[in-house]
Order: structure tokens, then sequence, then C-alpha cells
């Protein structure tokens, strides 16, 4: 059976903080599936350039051993469309400031 996630979120945030928000929430809907001994985590959103700078990010969470997940777009051919990373602890966040936030 196919299932919908629907999450509402202010018109009267910038973009930026709509999609940070809308993360947040879609976190706290799945939180207690893998995380029931952690504390919820901060969100920061990455832009990336394209789906090969994508896969130049997934090959570089995937060398530093990070566990993540690729989301690919059934309605866009299955492109990989985003990449979640699981929560990072504060020792490695050096690792991901060579990349851009979402503006």
């Amino acid at each position: 059976m196919k299932t919908y996630m629907y999450i509402a979120v202010r018109r009267d945030l910038s973009v930026a903080q709509q999609v940070v928000q809308s993360v947040h929430a879609a976190i706290e809907a799945c939180w207690p599936i893998h995380y029931d001994d952690l504390e919820h985590p901060s969100v920061i959103v990455l832009g990336v350039k394209s789906e090969e700078s994508l896969n130049n990010f997934e090959k570089y969470v995937y060398d530093q051993n990070f566990h993540y997940e690729t989301f690919r777009e059934p309605d866009r051919n299955n492109e990989k469309t985003s990449v979640a990373v699981y929560a990072v602890g504060e020792c490695d966040r050096h690792l991901f400031k060579k990349f851009q936030l979402l503006k």
C-alpha cells in the first residue's frame, strides 16, 4: 500500500527555513523508529549544484564511513535528489564545512 506524509509549513518563513522546519517535522514523525536513545538533532541543509555533485557528496560521506540514505524521486526518472547523513557527532562536523548551506 502506498502511503503519504503530509507536512504543513508556514509560508511566512524564508524558503530555507521552510525546508529546515519541514525536515524537522519529518524527523519527528520517524524518530521513534530509529533513534530512541538520541536527542532530536539540529538540521543543516546543504545545497549541491547537480546530480553529479550529489554523487560526489554521497561518495564523500561513504568514504568517511558515515551512515546515510539516498532518496531517488520516482517522478524524475529515479534521479537522486537528496542524501541524508545520520546523526553526526560534534567531533565530525568539521568534515562538512567544505559544503555550502542551501540558500
